[in-house]
């Protein structure tokens, strides 16, 4: 919900992009558990969860979607 918030009322992006952004930026955070952290452990440590992705992306459209009614 913060990036969407900061990108709506910072860089006034439109609802699209924020909420590609968003997912861009989560399935980074979900790939990077997955994969064990770019080599440093021999495995992943963590699980991927599409849960995840989907409710991270849903809260940068929230933020936006917030951020315009304060407005």
């Amino acid at each position: 919900m913060p990036i969407g918030a900061y990108l709506k009322w910072r860089h006034r992006w439109p609802l699209w992009l924020i909420t590609l952004t968003s997912f861009s930026i989560s399935l980074f955070f979900e790939t990077t558990q997955l994969t064990g952290l770019y080599g440093y452990y021999s495995r992943a440590y963590r699980m991927f969860d599409v849960d995840d992705l989907m409710m991270n992306t849903l809260g940068g459209i929230v933020g936006c979607w917030v951020s315009t009614s304060d407005s």
